[in-house]
């Protein structure tokens, strides 16, 4: 039988804070052992315990891999295969890393004996909801093919608006990206060139000209 390993840390009766390693059958059996030397202690822990579980971090499929799955879903549907092995042969000719993973972890749930409402429920949010609940909805009735083809049409119309709204999006981005560097330009290589030009003539200047001097003197200095 292995023992536990644990590292604590202590205080003696002098105030010194040390720390040490030590097998105990038990964190309780160390806290005995250490209490009846006469030390305080501030800290135990089992070098071989796991871990805590990092948060998920998986996000949700893109519309055009919910597009992709839901057409070869449709298709396995109407074939009348099982879906776990269906699913699992999908797995292997899909390229992309996320809808594969998503795919693979359905089949083992399927395999499992879990409804694939309940194996999309535990995917960690790559599905929407309203896609989780289209499922269970084809599963109660028997229809799942229809629905989706539903969701393999609404999946298109989505992943199309998201293009027209990136597509909408680049000019502005363009155009401001654009103006910031021509008025850094003239800042840092324009201006300057006419402040000595003033400075030359002693001339008494408006407000906003020493403002546009001061902020080209600010940023070349900086």
């Amino acid at each position: 039988t292995v023992v536990p390993l644990f590292t604590y840390r202590v205080t003696d009766e002098q105030g010194h804070s040390f720390e040490e390693m030590a097998e105990a059958a038990s964190e309780y059996a160390l806290t005995i052992d250490l209490e009846s030397r006469g030390y305080t202690i501030v800290s135990i822990q089992e070098n071989d315990a796991a871990p805590p579980p990092a948060p998920p971090t998986t996000r949700q499929l893109r519309w055009e891999d919910l597009r992709l799955f839901s057409e070869q879903l449709s298709a396995i549907t109407r074939s009348g295969y099982p879906l776990a092995p269906a699913l699992k042969a999908m797995a292997t000719d899909l390229h992309r890393p996320k809808l594969r993973h998503a795919t693979e972890d359905l089949c083992h749930s399927l395999e499992r004996g879990e409804t694939l409402e309940e194996a999309m429920r535990q995917q960690e949010g790559r599905f929407p909801p309203l896609y989780v609940a289209l499922m269970r909805a084809g599963e109660l009735t028997g229809d799942l093919s229809r629905v989706l083809d539903m969701m393999s049409h609404h999946a298109t119309r989505m992943a199309k608006v998201k293009h027209r709204i990136k597509m909408a999006l680049a000019y502005p981005v363009i155009l401001l990206v654009s103006t910031i560097n021509i008025i850094l330009y003239q800042l840092f290589e324009i201006v300057p060139v006419f402040g000595e030009i003033f400075t030359e003539m002693g001339a008494q200047l408006p407000a906003p000209t020493r403002f546009l001097l001061y902020a080209s003197e600010g940023l070349t200095s900086h």
